[in-house]
């Protein structure tokens, strides 16, 4: 490959074609395979997805780490530093430990692929087939067709499984005879975009990572829906959204507008099955940089201002380091924590001196209900009005005239036993002083 040139906006590109024909160009919070490149400016950036804060005392963050364009995987529980109120909170203290990502969020993938002509239909099918299969190992994989007709075509849904299983290759494909020899890029597009959102309505966890990954054969042709449109939706998505492309078949096109998470350009269509294999291996990377950062909190009452900082070395030894900082309201908290208690990032947000802040979350029972203002931190400032559903339909049972079942109807199963009430009772102070190298504060 050609050497790689960093631009002034910190941009990497690799100038050059590979020696499989291929060429790529990582943007946004991914640059898949360009370590070995050299080209990585040093800046390291900790972005937050989401927090949660529970009783007795956890607070887990859910953050995405990248130096420069690319993704940071391999980091330990030992890279990351927590601080409450400026002061270091030392580990074997606060026990904090890295959880598997999938305790927190659920991830997807919609790929597309561009059946407007039939040439190179086997290598296009064999590379989709490999590309499922890898991806599947850690999420759903959706698959759709689409040419210069107004909708897309659903193929096939392929679940996560840890094995790594999945189509020998998509046979469809290789036989699919387009009815519309157009290309409908960018209605594709607002579509595939459209499907993740649905097909995350779902989801049990609250932090939702969705990928579309397009492969096309060049640009739009058929002018169903305009440029501008898809700017907007994609300047307004949350999820990340790749490319595939093939440069001989269109050389002027700009993939980098439509696939601002990264662009794989093959160098014919022949190329295209290594092509799907690279492009499954940015959406690993981009999995591989987000952790789940737990620990105990020493706070038993307030709101805590939170920091959390991660440091590690760049290709030439140099420390570098990026943070985050956040708040949180710790009323309510006692001893008795366990950090590697599985998070629910569900949480009641509360005024605080500086805004709005993150609250403990209700017990699994109320969470269900919605109840107290409840809403995910992974969505920005948004919150909900406490909803008093339960307990008027409370009322309306405990209130029924005559208080008697008619004849002939079942008889009611016995309300629930309500959960124990927080804080519970804190435990008697021991009799003999413990030890002066006892820390200050137990999980």
């Amino acid at each position: 490959m050609g050497k790689g040139d960093c631009t002034l906006t910190g941009r990497c590109v690799r100038r050059g074609w590979g020696r499989h024909g291929l060429r790529m160009r990582a943007a946004g919070v991914v640059a898949a395979l360009l370590g070995a490149a050299g080209c990585r400016p040093g800046a390291v950036a900790l972005s937050p997805l989401a927090t949660s804060v529970q009783r007795p005392s956890n607070v887990a963050v859910y953050v995405a780490v990248s130096q420069g364009e690319a993704p940071v995987p391999g980091l330990t529980a030992a890279s990351f530093k927590i601080y409450e109120e400026g002061e270091l909170l030392p580990a074997e203290k606060s026990g904090q430990v890295l959880l598997d990502p999938q305790v927190a969020g659920e991830h997807r993938t919609v790929l597309l692929i561009d059946v407007s002509d039939g040439r190179g239909a086997d290598a296009v099918a064999s590379g989709a087939a490999g590309f499922i299969r890898e991806v599947r190992k850690r999420q759903t994989v959706t698959v759709f067709t689409f040419d210069g007709g107004s909708s897309l075509r659903f193929v096939a849904e392929y679940p996560k499984t840890a094995a790594p299983e999945g189509p020998k290759a998509m046979a469809q494909l290789a036989r699919a005879a387009s009815a519309d020899a157009s290309r409908n890029l960018n209605g594709a597009l607002v579509e595939g975009l459209a499907e993740l959102d649905r097909r995350f309505g779902d989801a049990k966890q609250p932090v939702r990572v969705g990928s579309l990954v397009v492969f096309t054969r060049g640009g739009d042709l058929a002018g169903r829906v305009p440029d501008e449109q898809v700017a907007s939706v994609l300047k307004s998505t949350r999820h990340r959204v790749y490319a595939i492309g093939v440069e001989a078949e269109d050389a002027r096109r700009k993939l980098d507008k439509i696939a601002p998470a990264g662009v794989i350009e093959a160098a014919s269509l022949e190329m295209a099955n290594v092509a799907f294999v690279n492009a499954a291996g940015m959406l690993g990377r981009a999995y591989e940089q987000q952790y789940v950062l737990a620990y105990c909190s020493p706070a038993r009452g307030g709101v805590r201002e939170l920091r959390i900082e991660v440091s590690l070395l760049d290709d030439q030894g140099k420390e570098r380091s990026g943070k985050f900082e956040t708040a949180f309201d710790s009323t309510g908290f006692v001893g008795g924590c366990d950090p590697k208690t599985p998070p629910r990032f569900v949480v009641t947000l509360k005024p605080g001196p500086k805004g709005v802040v993150a609250g403990i979350a209700p017990e699994p029972a109320r969470a269900a209900n919605a109840e107290e203002g409840e809403t995910s931190t992974s969505t920005a400032g948004a919150t909900s009005e406490a909803s008093p559903s339960a307990d008027r339909k409370a009322r309306a049972g405990k209130n029924r005239p005559g208080g008697k079942r008619g004849p002939g109807k079942p008889k009611q199963a016995a309300p629930a036993k309500p959960n124990k009430p927080w804080p519970p009772a804190a435990p008697p102070p021991a009799e003999t002083p413990a030890p002066s190298k006892a820390p200050e504060w137990e999980p």
